[in-house]
């Protein structure tokens, strides 16, 4: 049965031997099917040229994409690099905005010019007047049971 768009990698099988190159691989093959008088002796021969095939195959198909490889990298860094440049650039604008509002708030607030014109209109004679209208001092109570004691000298 043939099953079209199977991977090759899909028949290796790690219970055979895997040779260096095909020479090798179909050297050995044929020793043992050449003294083999069963099916489990070819059958290793067999799994083994396949096995080094698939390792060769894979070899070159690494090598042959090799430039590929580095081009998407190539490009996948530089989209990398003009999305982090735009990340950083929208951070610094947005602290730039957030100090912008931060001190015309604070400007807004005139907090400083609150406080002196509070202070400039507080009538602190008035205060204390009011107070002590609203709260007489009794000499009686304050020197009750006092002595007091006047020296000239």
């Amino acid at each position: 049965m043939k099953v079209y768009g199977t991977k090759l990698s899909t028949y290796g099988n790690n219970l055979f031997t895997t040779c260096d190159d095909m020479e090798t691989a179909l050297s050995q093959a044929a020793l043992i099917a050449g003294g083999a008088d069963n099916a489990a002796a070819v059958h290793t021969a067999v799994h083994m040229v396949l096995n080094t095939a698939i390792k060769l195959h894979q070899s070159d198909m690494a090598a042959a994409n090799a430039p590929l490889r580095e081009m998407i990298e190539a490009e996948i860094q530089k989209a990398f690099t003009v999305v982090q440049n735009s990340i950083e650039h929208a951070l610094e604008n947005y602290d730039r905005k957030m100090d912008e509002k931060i001190e015309s708030a604070i400007e807004d607030l005139d907090i400083e010019g609150q406080i002196e014109n509070a202070i400039d209109n507080i009538d602190l004679e008035t205060q204390i007047s009011d107070y002590m209208e609203s709260n007489p001092v009794d000499v009686q109570d304050l020197l009750g049971g006092a002595c007091v004691s006047i020296t000239f000298g």
